[in-house]
């Protein structure tokens, strides 16, 4: 266990059944012919193996048996291969801003359990326009290429205009007199 042709990730449980007319000693498990372990030398003959450990792609498993009178005897190999993983970025929304807020910490703050680099559009710095919904994304770059893959994320933020409407007085109308004429005494000119 496990079995060849196997995708492995995290801790997994590996296993292997031994048994000799002189009796057992111990079995030494094998990733890729180095020993992965110490002996197990009691039944039942396992371990469990933590295959972050290892780069990505493909291993081989085998366990070595060694019998009270010293000879040993190796298993044939199991194939297995471990994925490159694909980091989890948290990136929570951020609270809207007003405009001319520049983007900074508070709204480019994602995270994951990986080293490794973000690369935000729009970048740090940047002053939106106001509008609901705009587009913040990021591309997360592990330190780690050999067991991880790049990963993106994005979040919308609202940005609130805060810039005073503008008033536009109305155009001056020009009444003649003679149609103001009787309303209040004599009135001249315009108004």
């Amino acid at each position: 266990t496990p079995s060849s042709g196997t995708t492995v990730s995290g801790t997994l449980f590996v296993a292997a059944d031994a048994a000799d007319d002189n009796g057992v000693a111990g079995v030494q498990f094998l990733l890729d012919g180095q020993p992965l372990g110490a002996e197990v030398t009691t039944a039942p003959y396992y371990l469990l193996w933590d295959s972050s450990a290892v780069s990505a792609g493909s291993h081989t498993l085998a366990a070595r048996a060694r019998d009270t009178a010293g000879k040993l005897t190796t298993s044939a190999a199991v194939d297995v291969t471990k994925l490159i993983a694909t980091p989890i970025i948290t990136w929570p929304t951020p609270a809207p801003v007003f405009h001319l807020t520049v983007l900074g910490p508070q709204q480019l703050n994602a995270t994951t359990t990986v080293p490794g680099t973000f690369t935000y559009l729009p970048t740090a710095g940047t002053v939106l326009q106001p509008g609901t919904d705009q587009s913040l994304t990021v591309t997360f770059t592990p330190a780690d290429a050999i067991n991880y893959t790049t990963a993106a994320a994005a979040v919308s933020i609202t940005v609130i205009d805060k810039t005073a409407p503008s008033v536009i007085p109305p155009a001056p109308i020009s009444v003649p007199a003679t149609e103001m004429a009787g309303a209040r005494g004599n009135v001249a000119g315009s108004v």
